[in-house]
């Protein structure tokens, strides 16, 4: 049995769970144990932590995909140096990884080139923790088609008399000139609490390694309150509510830029639990919703123009959940539930023409057509665990539609618009344990309806190439077949875990050029339609491996590999990472006082291309960081980190090129960051 230390270190190192009893921080003492291929990664300190890190880095983030970025099997779709990045995990992108906030709301990217990504939504010093599900197998918060992500919010506290507690962080990067902070307010009785959270950033362009400038400025702002209640012993009302705030965003991948984004979000809970010797335990009910109004243009962009473009775009993202959850003998435990969910957006672009004979005119472009998607769930999860057994089964069926209802004249000629779908969902996982870790086996096959992009997006280049897509409402649902085998081996000092997958993919959810459909813009070289591939293909695996070296340093390994085919060309799949090698070695000196780090990050080329996406060869890179955190007291942290220590010039596969010149959107060169924590 791994020992208490070494659990909550290797939590602390973001390192996979399988199976373990890892508490919460600020939850009941009731521990969860998680059973699924799952990840966790830290935001907020943990309570007795034995190496203690330095979280301001994550409470300071402007955006939460950062955090995915720290490791090695998350990758981003970027388009922004510092801004939006769009999680990929297996290659399995946008809509096909299922991303939520405790396990309900989400936010519906208003943007059709995605400058708002859900997780950019998400506040990272309003989180205590990313619940990283990998795989179709998690299905309990919804169709976790490649992964699911369920950001868990810090949970509520309570005193016995009146108490406030608060923190103040702030941080400044030199290479870009960012600055970032945040803090927290607390108010907490013996029967509720209310909590304000605050963070501000703002950056200006940054020096790549070669010394290429790179648009980055921006300017983003987050404030939320969360108001929690006990009504009685047994009940419990809690309601958060976050405003996100973003301004003049650089996108130099983009033909625009962001100009503003204002989010709102809320989320209301209630949770009744029983005795424990009643079957039924809990009772959770919950209403959410987010809504986003986003404008995007090239009005910032300095050089001749065709055109002065404009698009304004909305969208709503609402529904409930209800969860009961049984338990048995305190060897099963039955999570059954319903949920409905709405999503909605809509939109124009304007284009007011500077040159040609049309010069002057303004043309108008409904780029979402009004479009909507309606899902109606029930779900079911079951876990037993049979002496050194882990059972889990977990299934969802999905009611879907959908419906345009500004629809264009070619989408009305074309196609049937209104769309009903029934998904099915299924997921088996079988966990035996041993005296030194386990294995486990997971099938799964998830079932998943086009996005409102993939049915209603109208002529814009949204993706990898210049291309203008244009959606498809008649697209079948793709679906995801896959296994999972995880070994897990576990003694005092160390810890080794391989994960290999395997998924084989139909009427997987892909474009063709369709030479028929002219585009709006001279600058789009044709039309792109959205279609169902046949089948396709993706298999890899994921490797850690950590050790305690004594009592002042341990380190840790970490390797992630996908690769994906279509099965009818043999092309490789676009937008695939390539090999990711992580090695971290740290320290715990002056009984935890000071807390030195180095990181070291190998990505190999990535020569598996797409041509027929216009993809190009990545060279590989090496990269060094080294930081230092000082405790200074039981209130006060500081750390300094000097990334990138010998400058590399290099770029992510999946960053975007830079639309003006075609060039990549290379990575920030060296840079040297201070934070600090003041806590009361």
């Amino acid at each position: 049995m791994f020992s208490k230390k070494i659990s909550l270190m290797l939590l602390a190192l973001g390192m996979n769970v399988i199976g373990q009893e890892i508490k919460q921080p600020d939850t009941d003492s009731i521990p969860i144990v998680y059973l699924q291929p799952v990840t966790i990664v830290a935001v907020k300190p943990m309570a007795n932590q034995q190496f203690r890190t330095i979280n301001s880095e994550q409470r300071l983030s402007h955006d939460a995909g950062s955090l995915l970025n720290q490791l090695p099997f998350f990758s981003s779709i970027r388009k922004s140096g510092t801004y939006g990045f769009d999680p990929v995990f297996r290659g399995f992108k946008f809509d096909q990884i299922n991303i939520v906030i405790d396990g309900t709301l989400s936010a519906t990217a208003a943007c059709p080139n995605r400058m708002d990504p859900p997780i950019s939504q998400v506040a990272p010093n309003m989180s205590s923790m990313i619940e990283i599900f990998k795989g179709p197998y998690a299905l309990r918060y919804g169709t976790g088609f490649g992964a699911t992500l369920n950001v868990v919010t810090v949970s509520p506290k309570r005193s016995e008399s009146l108490d406030l507690s608060g923190r103040l962080s702030s941080g400044y990067q030199t290479n870009g000139e960012l600055l970032q902070t945040e803090g927290n307010l607390t108010v907490t009785t013996n029967k509720s609490s209310l909590s304000t959270f605050l963070s501000i950033a703002e950056g200006n362009d940054y020096l790549s390694g070669n010394k290429t400038t790179i648009g980055a400025d921006f300017s983003r702002k987050s404030l939320g309150f969360d108001y929690s209640f006990d009504l009685s012993t047994h009940q419990k009302l809690d309601a958060e509510i976050t405003y996100n705030r973003a301004r003049n965003v650089d996108f130099p991948a983009q033909a625009m830029d962001l100009i503003t984004d204002d989010t709102y979000l809320f989320n209301v809970k209630h949770a009744l639990s029983f005795d424990s010797n009643q079957a039924l335990s809990k009772i959770q009910n919950a209403i959410f919703g987010s809504f986003v109004d986003h404008t995007m243009s090239n009005q910032l962009r300095e050089g001749p123009k065709m055109a002065d473009a404009v698009t304004h775009a909305n969208t709503e993202n609402y529904g409930f959940r209800s969860e009961f959850t049984f338990n048995y003998a305190n060897t099963t435990k039955w999570y059954l539930g319903l949920d409905h969910r709405h999503e909605q957006s809509e939109g124009t672009r304007y284009r007011t023409l500077l040159k040609g004979p049309m010069q002057g005119k303004t043309l108008e472009d409904n780029v979402w057509q009004d479009g909507e998607i309606n899902k109606s769930s029930i779900f079911s999860e079951l876990k037993v665990n049979y002496n050194d057994l882990d059972i889990v089964m977990a299934t969802r069926l999905e009611y879907n539609q959908s419906n345009a209802n500004k629809p264009t004249e070619f989408f009305s000629n074309n196609y049937d618009i209104a769309q009903n779908q029934l998904n099915s969902n299924f997921s088996l996982g079988v966990k035996n344990k041993f005296e030194e870790g386990s294995i486990a086996l997971w099938l799964g096959k998830a079932q998943r309806s086009g996005s409102l992009t993939e049915r209603f997006i109208n002529s814009l280049p949204v993706g990898v190439d210049p291309y203008e897509l244009i959606g498809n409402p008649e697209l079948k649902s793709e679906v995801n077949n896959q296994i999972d085998l995880v070994l897990d081996l576990i003694n005092e000092k160390r810890k080794f875990q391989v994960d290999i997958f395997g998924s084989r993919l139909d009427n997987y959810i892909t474009s063709n050029i369709d030479e028929s459909i002219a585009p709006k813009m001279a600058s789009a070289p044709g039309v792109r339609k959205f279609i169902n591939l046949d089948k396709a293909m993706k298999f890899g695996f994921e490797v850690d491996y950590s050790e305690v070296l004594s009592q002042s340093f341990n380190h840790q390994l970490s390797i992630a590999y996908t690769r994906a085919k279509d099965l009818t060309t043999h092309e490789p799949l676009p937008e695939i990472a390539p090999l990711d090698i992580r090695y971290r070695l740290n320290g715990n000196l002056l009984n935890g006082k000071v807390i030195p780090s180095l990181l070291f990050r190998k990505v190999g080329d990535q020569n598996r291309v797409s041509s027929e996406f216009g993809e190009t060869i990545t060279p590989g890179f090496k990269t060094v960081d080294l930081s230092t955190a000082l405790h200074l007291s039981d209130q006060f942290e500081i750390q300094f980190e000097l990334s990138n220590v010998f400058n590399e010039n290099y770029y992510e596969h999946l960053s975007r090129s830079v639309s003006a010149i075609d060039s990549p959107l290379l990575s920030i060169g060296r840079n040297f960051i201070t934070r600090a924590v003041y806590q009361f």
